[in-house]
Protein backbone atom coordinates (compact mmCIF):
# COMPACT_ATOMS: atom_id res chain seq x y z
CA UNK A 1 0.00 0.00 0.00
CA UNK A 2 1.25 3.36 -0.67
CA UNK A 3 -0.07 6.90 0.57
CA UNK A 4 0.28 9.52 -1.13
CA UNK A 5 0.88 13.36 -0.14
CA UNK A 6 1.54 16.95 -2.29
CA UNK A 7 4.58 17.67 -1.80
CA UNK A 8 6.20 20.78 -0.28
CA UNK A 9 9.28 23.56 0.46
CA UNK A 10 9.27 21.39 3.82
CA UNK A 11 9.82 17.72 1.82
CA UNK A 12 11.81 18.76 -1.51
CA UNK A 13 15.23 18.05 0.24
CA UNK A 14 13.80 14.52 0.86
CA UNK A 15 12.49 14.45 -2.65
CA UNK A 16 16.03 15.29 -4.10
CA UNK A 17 17.43 12.42 -2.23
CA UNK A 18 15.00 9.94 -3.63
CA UNK A 19 15.58 11.42 -7.47
CA UNK A 20 19.32 11.14 -6.46
CA UNK A 21 19.26 7.49 -5.32
CA UNK A 22 17.52 6.24 -8.51
CA UNK A 23 19.55 5.03 -11.42
CA UNK A 24 16.85 5.63 -13.82
CA UNK A 25 16.23 9.41 -12.49
CA UNK A 26 15.58 12.48 -15.13
CA UNK A 27 16.86 15.83 -15.50
CA UNK A 28 12.97 17.00 -14.70
CA UNK A 29 12.25 14.69 -11.99
CA UNK A 30 14.49 17.51 -9.88
CA UNK A 31 12.73 18.91 -7.33
CA UNK A 32 14.36 22.55 -8.40
CA UNK A 33 11.67 22.26 -11.12
CA UNK A 34 8.81 23.25 -7.82
CA UNK A 35 10.61 26.61 -7.63
CA UNK A 36 11.10 26.97 -11.20
CA UNK A 37 7.44 27.12 -12.06
CA UNK A 38 6.54 28.89 -8.45
CA UNK A 39 8.65 31.69 -9.48
CA UNK A 40 8.05 32.17 -13.30
CA UNK A 41 5.08 31.04 -14.16
CA UNK A 42 1.41 31.38 -13.24
CA UNK A 43 0.65 27.12 -13.17
CA UNK A 44 0.25 26.12 -9.20
CA UNK A 45 3.09 23.37 -9.08
CA UNK A 46 1.06 19.65 -7.86
CA UNK A 47 4.32 17.48 -7.02
CA UNK A 48 2.93 13.83 -5.64
CA UNK A 49 5.07 12.17 -3.35
CA UNK A 50 4.15 8.17 -2.83
CA UNK A 51 5.23 6.61 0.23
CA UNK A 52 5.33 3.27 1.39
CA UNK A 53 4.11 1.75 4.55
CA UNK A 54 7.30 2.61 6.16
CA UNK A 55 7.08 6.06 5.15
CA UNK A 56 10.02 5.99 2.90
CA UNK A 57 9.53 7.42 -0.56
CA UNK A 58 8.73 5.13 -3.03
CA UNK A 59 8.06 7.48 -6.11
CA UNK A 60 7.55 11.36 -7.16
CA UNK A 61 5.58 12.78 -9.73
CA UNK A 62 6.79 16.35 -10.56
CA UNK A 63 3.19 18.26 -12.24
CA UNK A 64 1.45 21.50 -12.20
CA UNK A 65 -1.74 22.92 -12.97
CA UNK A 66 -2.29 25.49 -15.59
CA UNK A 67 -5.21 27.62 -16.25
CA UNK A 68 -4.61 28.46 -19.67
CA UNK A 69 -7.61 29.24 -21.73
CA UNK A 70 -5.67 28.02 -24.88
CA UNK A 71 -5.72 24.59 -23.43
CA UNK A 72 -7.87 24.73 -20.71
CA UNK A 73 -7.82 24.01 -17.11
CA UNK A 74 -5.69 20.81 -16.76
CA UNK A 75 -2.94 18.96 -15.06
CA UNK A 76 0.16 17.76 -16.66
CA UNK A 77 3.42 16.01 -15.57
CA UNK A 78 6.69 16.97 -17.59
CA UNK A 79 8.32 14.95 -20.44
CA UNK A 80 9.78 12.99 -17.83
CA UNK A 81 6.30 11.55 -16.40
CA UNK A 82 6.79 9.21 -13.36
CA UNK A 83 9.75 8.34 -11.54
CA UNK A 84 8.79 5.15 -9.14
CA UNK A 85 11.20 2.21 -7.56
CA UNK A 86 8.33 0.09 -7.50
CA UNK A 87 5.28 0.07 -10.27
CA UNK A 88 2.39 -0.29 -8.38
CA UNK A 89 3.65 3.26 -6.54
CA UNK A 90 3.74 4.69 -9.98
CA UNK A 91 -0.31 3.37 -10.74
CA UNK A 92 -0.98 5.15 -7.37
CA UNK A 93 0.46 8.54 -8.06
CA UNK A 94 -1.59 8.00 -11.51
CA UNK A 95 -4.53 7.08 -9.85
CA UNK A 96 -4.18 10.10 -7.01
CA UNK A 97 -4.25 12.50 -10.00
CA UNK A 98 -6.85 11.56 -11.23
CA UNK A 99 -8.76 11.85 -8.64
CA UNK A 100 -7.77 15.75 -7.67
CA UNK A 101 -9.01 16.55 -11.31
CA UNK A 102 -12.58 17.36 -9.69
CA UNK A 103 -10.88 19.34 -6.82
CA UNK A 104 -8.82 21.77 -8.63
CA UNK A 105 -11.59 21.83 -10.85
CA UNK A 106 -9.49 20.66 -13.86
CA UNK A 107 -10.66 19.20 -17.14
CA UNK A 108 -8.30 16.70 -17.78
CA UNK A 109 -5.20 14.50 -16.79
CA UNK A 110 -1.85 15.23 -18.76
CA UNK A 111 0.64 12.11 -18.21
CA UNK A 112 3.99 12.99 -20.45
CA UNK A 113 5.79 10.21 -20.73
CA UNK A 114 3.84 7.57 -19.90
CA UNK A 115 5.08 3.89 -19.61
CA UNK A 116 4.47 1.85 -22.63
CA UNK A 117 2.01 -1.08 -20.72
CA UNK A 118 0.28 -2.48 -24.07
CA UNK A 119 -2.47 0.40 -24.06
CA UNK A 120 -0.01 1.77 -27.41
CA UNK A 121 1.16 1.37 -30.18
CA UNK A 122 5.12 0.16 -29.94
CA UNK A 123 6.14 3.42 -31.16
CA UNK A 124 4.03 5.36 -29.01
CA UNK A 125 1.30 8.01 -30.20
CA UNK A 126 3.55 8.59 -33.47
CA UNK A 127 3.96 12.61 -33.15
CA UNK A 128 6.26 12.86 -31.03
CA UNK A 129 9.35 10.77 -30.23
CA UNK A 130 12.82 11.28 -28.38
CA UNK A 131 16.57 10.93 -29.51
CA UNK A 132 18.77 9.57 -27.10
CA UNK A 133 22.40 8.40 -28.09
CA UNK A 134 24.73 6.45 -25.59
CA UNK A 135 27.32 8.13 -24.38
CA UNK A 136 28.49 6.17 -21.69
CA UNK A 137 32.05 5.83 -24.68
CA UNK A 138 34.95 7.10 -25.27
CA UNK A 139 35.00 10.19 -27.58
CA UNK A 140 36.76 8.41 -30.27
CA UNK A 141 34.06 5.56 -30.28
CA UNK A 142 31.05 8.67 -30.50
CA UNK A 143 33.41 9.94 -33.34
CA UNK A 144 33.14 6.86 -35.53
CA UNK A 145 29.89 6.12 -34.77
CA UNK A 146 28.44 9.14 -36.77
CA UNK A 147 28.46 9.37 -40.34
CA UNK A 148 31.36 10.62 -42.43
CA UNK A 149 28.95 13.77 -44.15
CA UNK A 150 28.15 14.70 -40.44
CA UNK A 151 32.42 14.84 -39.19
CA UNK A 152 32.80 16.82 -41.91
CA UNK A 153 30.47 19.40 -41.11
CA UNK A 154 31.77 19.47 -37.46
CA UNK A 155 35.18 20.18 -39.43
CA UNK A 156 33.46 22.86 -41.59
CA UNK A 157 31.98 24.41 -38.47
CA UNK A 158 35.88 25.08 -36.76
CA UNK A 159 37.13 26.44 -39.80
CA UNK A 160 33.95 28.86 -39.98
CA UNK A 161 35.70 30.02 -36.91
CA UNK A 162 33.01 28.94 -34.39
CA UNK A 163 34.39 27.70 -30.66
CA UNK A 164 32.02 26.67 -28.36
CA UNK A 165 32.98 27.47 -24.62
CA UNK A 166 31.52 25.61 -21.38
CA UNK A 167 29.63 28.45 -19.38
CA UNK A 168 30.66 27.17 -15.82
CA UNK A 169 28.97 29.94 -13.50
CA UNK A 170 25.93 30.76 -16.50
CA UNK A 171 26.82 34.49 -16.60
CA UNK A 172 26.08 34.42 -20.17
CA UNK A 173 22.27 32.63 -19.31
CA UNK A 174 20.92 36.65 -20.34
CA UNK A 175 22.48 36.32 -23.43
CA UNK A 176 21.19 33.10 -24.09
CA UNK A 177 17.60 33.72 -23.42
CA UNK A 178 17.95 36.70 -25.65
CA UNK A 179 19.02 34.44 -28.28
CA UNK A 180 15.97 31.90 -27.48
CA UNK A 181 13.31 34.25 -27.63
CA UNK A 182 14.03 35.57 -31.22
CA UNK A 183 14.54 31.99 -32.25
CA UNK A 184 10.99 30.45 -31.04
CA UNK A 185 9.74 33.59 -32.23
CA UNK A 186 10.96 32.88 -35.84
CA UNK A 187 9.03 29.36 -35.30
CA UNK A 188 5.80 30.57 -34.02
CA UNK A 189 6.28 29.80 -30.24
CA UNK A 190 5.52 32.37 -27.27
CA UNK A 191 8.39 32.38 -25.30
CA UNK A 192 8.91 31.84 -21.56
CA UNK A 193 9.50 34.88 -19.07
CA UNK A 194 13.16 35.57 -18.82
CA UNK A 195 12.53 35.05 -15.42
CA UNK A 196 12.07 30.89 -15.87
CA UNK A 197 15.72 30.82 -17.44
CA UNK A 198 16.94 32.96 -14.10
CA UNK A 199 15.15 30.66 -11.89
CA UNK A 200 16.66 27.08 -13.63
CA UNK A 201 19.85 29.19 -13.05
CA UNK A 202 19.37 29.70 -9.37
CA UNK A 203 17.51 26.26 -8.48
CA UNK A 204 19.38 23.81 -10.31
CA UNK A 205 22.54 25.82 -10.52
CA UNK A 206 25.73 24.98 -12.26
CA UNK A 207 25.92 21.72 -10.57
CA UNK A 208 22.90 20.59 -12.42
CA UNK A 209 23.07 22.56 -15.39
CA UNK A 210 25.63 23.27 -18.62
CA UNK A 211 25.26 26.44 -20.24
CA UNK A 212 27.43 25.60 -23.76
CA UNK A 213 28.01 29.08 -25.85
CA UNK A 214 28.86 29.11 -29.53
CA UNK A 215 30.78 32.17 -30.10
CA UNK A 216 32.16 33.97 -33.02
CA UNK A 217 34.68 36.82 -33.25
CA UNK A 218 33.67 37.16 -29.59
CA UNK A 219 30.18 37.21 -30.10
CA UNK A 220 27.88 34.83 -29.12
CA UNK A 221 25.57 33.51 -31.82
CA UNK A 222 24.01 29.83 -30.14
CA UNK A 223 23.81 27.70 -27.47
CA UNK A 224 22.80 25.01 -25.27
CA UNK A 225 21.03 24.85 -22.26
CA UNK A 226 21.73 21.09 -20.49
CA UNK A 227 20.34 19.56 -17.19
CA UNK A 228 22.09 16.73 -15.73
CA UNK A 229 20.72 13.86 -13.96
CA UNK A 230 21.55 10.29 -12.93
CA UNK A 231 19.99 8.98 -16.35
CA UNK A 232 22.23 11.48 -18.46
CA UNK A 233 21.98 14.44 -20.12
CA UNK A 234 19.12 16.16 -21.18
CA UNK A 235 19.50 19.17 -24.11
CA UNK A 236 16.18 21.43 -22.89
CA UNK A 237 17.12 23.98 -25.38
CA UNK A 238 19.57 24.69 -28.48
CA UNK A 239 19.70 27.23 -31.28
CA UNK A 240 22.06 29.04 -33.73
CA UNK A 241 21.11 32.47 -35.04
CA UNK A 242 19.08 32.96 -37.49
CA UNK A 243 21.75 34.80 -39.33
CA UNK A 244 24.05 31.28 -39.19
CA UNK A 245 21.73 29.24 -40.19
CA UNK A 246 23.41 28.28 -43.30
CA UNK A 247 26.87 27.54 -41.44
CA UNK A 248 28.36 24.40 -39.59
CA UNK A 249 27.93 26.08 -36.17
CA UNK A 250 24.86 23.78 -34.97
CA UNK A 251 26.86 20.87 -35.75
CA UNK A 252 29.93 21.53 -33.74
CA UNK A 253 27.87 22.63 -31.00
CA UNK A 254 26.11 19.17 -31.03
CA UNK A 255 29.46 17.63 -31.20
CA UNK A 256 31.14 19.52 -28.25
CA UNK A 257 28.27 18.36 -26.30
CA UNK A 258 28.49 14.72 -26.84
CA UNK A 259 32.13 15.27 -25.81
CA UNK A 260 31.22 16.72 -23.05
CA UNK A 261 28.73 14.17 -22.08
CA UNK A 262 31.05 11.57 -22.57
CA UNK A 263 33.98 13.21 -20.40
CA UNK A 264 31.79 13.44 -17.66
CA UNK A 265 30.47 10.23 -17.87
CA UNK A 266 26.80 11.00 -18.27
CA UNK A 267 25.17 7.50 -19.79
CA UNK A 268 23.00 9.21 -22.87
CA UNK A 269 22.69 12.60 -24.00
CA UNK A 270 18.87 13.06 -24.57
CA UNK A 271 18.04 15.64 -27.33
CA UNK A 272 14.70 16.09 -26.69
CA UNK A 273 11.24 15.59 -28.03
CA UNK A 274 10.60 15.88 -31.78
CA UNK A 275 7.68 15.50 -34.34
CA UNK A 276 8.24 11.63 -36.20
CA UNK A 277 9.85 12.51 -39.29
CA UNK A 278 10.76 16.50 -39.33
CA UNK A 279 13.98 18.15 -40.01
CA UNK A 280 14.59 18.90 -36.15
CA UNK A 281 13.91 14.88 -35.83
CA UNK A 282 16.33 13.90 -38.87
CA UNK A 283 18.82 16.31 -37.98
CA UNK A 284 19.25 14.11 -34.25
CA UNK A 285 19.54 11.08 -36.59
CA UNK A 286 22.24 12.26 -38.04
CA UNK A 287 24.07 11.36 -34.32
CA UNK A 288 24.32 7.75 -33.96
CA UNK A 289 21.23 7.19 -31.11
CA UNK A 290 18.06 5.53 -31.20
CA UNK A 291 14.24 6.91 -31.37
CA UNK A 292 12.08 6.08 -27.89
CA UNK A 293 8.17 6.90 -28.36
CA UNK A 294 6.90 9.73 -26.46
CA UNK A 295 3.97 8.58 -24.85
CA UNK A 296 1.08 10.79 -23.82
CA UNK A 297 -1.68 9.77 -22.15
CA UNK A 298 -4.79 11.83 -21.13
CA UNK A 299 -7.14 11.04 -18.56
CA UNK A 300 -10.63 13.21 -18.41
CA UNK A 301 -12.24 14.21 -15.37
CA UNK A 302 -15.88 12.56 -14.61
CA UNK A 303 -18.51 13.79 -17.32
CA UNK A 304 -15.85 15.42 -19.30
CA UNK A 305 -14.59 15.33 -22.84
CA UNK A 306 -11.12 16.10 -21.38
CA UNK A 307 -9.38 14.32 -24.16
CA UNK A 308 -11.61 16.17 -26.81
CA UNK A 309 -10.62 19.38 -24.90
CA UNK A 310 -7.06 18.22 -25.61
CA UNK A 311 -7.42 17.81 -29.44
CA UNK A 312 -8.96 21.30 -29.88
CA UNK A 313 -5.69 22.59 -27.82
CA UNK A 314 -3.90 21.47 -30.55
CA UNK A 315 -5.31 22.29 -33.06
CA UNK A 316 -5.79 26.23 -31.99
CA UNK A 317 -1.84 25.83 -31.32
CA UNK A 318 -1.54 25.17 -35.35
CA UNK A 319 -3.78 28.33 -35.96
CA UNK A 320 -1.76 30.26 -33.01
CA UNK A 321 1.22 29.51 -34.20
CA UNK A 322 0.92 30.77 -37.67
CA UNK A 323 -0.40 34.09 -36.46
CA UNK A 324 2.73 34.41 -33.97
CA UNK A 325 5.24 34.30 -36.63
CA UNK A 326 4.12 37.54 -38.42
CA UNK A 327 3.89 39.26 -34.44
CA UNK A 328 6.72 42.29 -34.50
CA UNK A 329 9.76 40.33 -32.38
CA UNK A 330 9.33 43.35 -29.55
CA UNK A 331 5.60 42.67 -29.14
CA UNK A 332 6.04 38.86 -29.09
CA UNK A 333 8.40 39.39 -26.37
CA UNK A 334 6.09 41.41 -24.63
CA UNK A 335 3.40 39.10 -25.31
CA UNK A 336 4.77 35.57 -25.25
CA UNK A 337 5.75 35.26 -21.81
CA UNK A 338 2.11 36.09 -20.21
CA UNK A 339 0.75 33.50 -22.18
CA UNK A 340 3.90 30.82 -21.02
CA UNK A 341 3.19 31.69 -17.97
CA UNK A 342 0.17 28.86 -18.06
CA UNK A 343 2.18 26.67 -20.43
CA UNK A 344 5.86 26.56 -19.19
CA UNK A 345 6.51 24.07 -20.79
CA UNK A 346 4.58 23.82 -23.85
Amino acid sequence: MFRIELASSANLNEWQDFVDSQPQAHALHHSGWFHVLRESSAVKPRFLIARSEDGAIAGVMPAYLSRSAISGAHVTTFDAGILAAHPAAGAKLVEHAQERLAADRARYFLLRGAPHDGRDPPGGNGEYVISVIDTKQTSDALWQQIKKKTRWYIRQGEKQRFSIRVDSDLAGIDAFYALYAAHVHRLGTPVMDRRMMQAMARYLGPHRLRLLLVERSGDIVGGMMIVVANRGFLDLYALIHHDFRDTAAGYLLYWKALELASREGAAELNLGRSSAGSGTHQFKMKWGGRDEPLIYRCYAAAGDAGADALEKYRRKGTLIQGMWKRLPLWAANRIGPVLRRQLPFG
